[in-house]
This record gives C-alpha cells, sequence and structure tokens, in this order.
C-alpha cells in the first residue's frame, strides 16, 4: 500500500531523473524565468506608472478622425 510520502517521493525521483538533462541548459532556463516573471511585473506596474499621460488628451475625440471613416456629403 502506497502512502502520500511514497508518492510524492516518485514524483522526485522523476524529476531528479530529468536533471541530468536539464543541467546542460540550466542558464537559459533561470534567464527564461527571470524574464518570463520580470515581464509578468511589468505588464501589471506599468499601467500605475504610466497614469495619466498626455498622448490621450493629443488625439481628437471625433470618431470620424480616429477612425478614419470618410465624410460623406
Amino acid at each position: 500500500m502506497h502512502t502520500i510520502f511514497e508518492e510524492e517521493f516518485q514524483k522526485l525521483r522523476a524529476l531528479q531523473y530529468l536533471n541530468k538533462y536539464l543541467y546542460k541548459y540550466r542558464v537559459r532556463l533561470v534567464l527564461g524565468l527571470f524574464f518570463t516573471i520580470a515581464a509578468k511585473v511589468f505588464a501589471v506596474v506599468a499601467p500605475s506608472l504610466v497614469g495619466d499621460s498626455s498622448l490621450s488628451q493629443s488625439i481628437p475625440q471625433r470618431p470620424s478622425v480616429i477612425l478614419n471613416k470618410p465624410k460623406v456629403s
């Protein structure tokens, strides 16, 4: 009868088996993890850093200009 600890140990052994293959790519894995986390953090923080930009004030509020629809005469 397997206990929960034996099942977890089997999962860890499988990961340990992969370590010898992943060791060669450890720098790339760490860099990839770092940039993935940094991108997620920036995606959350960027809107608060930008805030109310002046770009939204410089765009005309007429829909025909924004959508580039031709004026019908």
